[in-house]
């Protein structure tokens, strides 16, 4: 399903925002669900396997967070308080994963033919491998990847308390 196709904007948005607006009438929380799930189908729809990679991610970010705010000893951060080695390491762990899977799915193609031409011109003959070649870029991923890391920055740094609820995340 693309934003601009017909099934898109004549049946899934408007039914979907039409589910939303009825069940915020009821509860926050059952609103959020529909956006959620909704979300997820769209993805969903357009590449299964996207859907994992957003998950992975979501969990990622949201795992790093409760670990960051705990800190040591259970203590919350405070924003301008050191930061323990515990919650650096979670934070960088976290920036190379994402930023790693950004890289790969957006980046990988045009640094495998780059290194290919820039190989040719010393005389070394290497084929991109296919795998890199056809990779597909997950809707979203550049958006949800910087949204994720900046509410992981901003837990890291004191500016947020991270959440406790999933959902909310």
């Amino acid at each position: 399903m693309v934003f601009s196709s017909s099934i898109f904007l004549f049946a899934f948005l408007p039914g979907l925002l039409l589910l939303y607006v009825i069940c915020w009438k009821f509860s926050l929380k059952a609103s959020n669900i529909i956006l959620l799930l909704g979300s997820l189908f769209f993805i969903l729809w357009g590449s299964g396997k996207d859907t994992l990679i957003l998950i992975t991610m979501i969990l990622t970010n949201y795992t790093s967070g409760l670990l960051m705010t705990k800190g040591k000893n259970g203590v919350l951060l405070v924003k301008g308080e050191k930061r323990t080695a515990f919650q650096k390491i979670v934070l960088i762990l976290t920036l190379i994963f994402s930023f790693s899977l950004l890289v790969y799915f957006k980046y990988a193609s045009f640094l495998g033919s780059n290194a290919s031409a820039l190989l040719s011109i010393f005389g070394i003959s290497w084929e991109v491998p296919l795998i890199i070649k056809n990779i597909i870029l997950p809707l979203g991923i550049s958006f949800y990847t910087f949204q994720a890391l900046s509410y992981t920055l901003d837990v890291y740094f004191g500016n947020v308390e991270s959440t406790k609820s999933l959902l909310n995340f």
